[in-house]
């Protein structure tokens, strides 16, 4: 069964238990609504510099809501979507709702937003998640940022996909630019291809690409660990400064400002060109631990027998 189909059936669920609860309750749609129109009436300047503001006033809203309001309320998205700022102001939204939500919780949810009906890609989605979040569409930039949740995205990442991860998975079929920005900790995965600038500066955390990524991979990398299945293009590594790079296909070029960490091509160390045994295993117990890692922090099963069996 394919990812799209397994997610459309879940989110049929969704809208099906959205309509028995509005039968209940028929104002949460609307309250929903009122409260984005209204926030978003107050907040005319910049909407990071409101984020907390914005969270502050869903905390004291005078009704509650539960998961499938939420992805209820994605479909009512396209009526918004002429606004100024709509890509930025509705992530800020829509991550405050799940944040919220979350913390007046005990037990982990998982959220489903669709997204893959609008004209226009949401950005700083999942900014500051720490819940289980599916992603039914692409995304726009600065997704995940500062993310410790598991996410599992069903479409495309634009720039700075996980900037300033804190822990985690992320889990997207492509990326552009910048992916990892910043990384502290976590998982990236890339079941697809990746832009140039790969684990810009990242300090840790570990980022798999499934295909091939642009030039620049590794730029002024401190540590963590990359692997590239496919192939990489050129200036590998510009200021690295420590960490690991795998790469399993072909390379244009290394950069010459290597200052530190490992590089290794199809499993042979070629940055630095000494041989250092300690270094291999250490790489090798990195990956590892990324692929134990891979297993644990699974969202649903369900959805990755999609990854597995896609190419067959």
């Amino acid at each position: 069964m394919k990812l799209t189909q397994i997610i459309e059936e879940k989110y049929e669920t969704v809208k099906e238990k959205s309509i028995t609860e509005l039968k209940r309750n028929t104002l949460i749609l609307d309250k929903l609504c009122e409260l984005f129109i209204d926030l978003k009436e107050r907040f005319k300047t910049d909407p990071l510099e409101s984020k907390r503001s914005i969270e502050n006033h869903i905390r004291k809203a005078s009704f509650s809501y539960e998961p499938w309001d939420i992805t209820n309320f994605c479909f009512a998205l396209p009526a918004f979507e002429k606004w100024k700022n709509f890509e930025s102001y509705t992530g800020y939204f829509l991550s405050s709702l799940i944040n919220v939500h979350q913390e007046k919780t005990e037990n982990e949810q998982e959220y489903l937003l669709v997204t893959k009906h609008l004209q226009k890609k949401i950005a700083y989605l999942g900014y500051e998640n720490k819940s289980k979040l599916i992603i039914d569409g692409s995304v726009d930039s600065y997704f995940g940022k500062c993310n410790e949740g598991y996410v599992l995205i069903n479409g495309d990442a634009n720039l700075y996909c996980g900037i300033y991860m804190n822990d985690g998975e992320i889990r997207l079929k492509n990326a552009d630019l910048y992916l990892g920005y910043f990384m502290n900790s976590g998982n990236i995965i890339c079941e697809g291809n990746a832009s140039s600038y790969v684990g810009y500066d990242m300090s840790n955390g570990g980022i798999i690409i499934k295909g091939n990524c642009g030039d620049d991979l590794g730029y002024d990398m401190r540590n963590g660990a990359i692997h590239i299945q496919g192939n990489a293009g050129k200036g590998i590594g510009a200021g690295m400064e420590g960490g690991f790079i795998h790469i399993e296909g072909e390379y244009e070029s290394l950069k010459e400002n290597i200052r530190g960490g490992i590089v290794f091509h199809k499993g042979k160390q070629i940055v630095p060109k000494k041989y250092l045994r300690e270094s291999q295993e250490a790489s090798e117990k990195k990956l590892q631990k990324m692929r134990e890692n891979d297993e644990k922090n699974k969202i649903n099963s369900e959805y990755l027998k999609y990854f597995s069996s896609r190419d067959r």
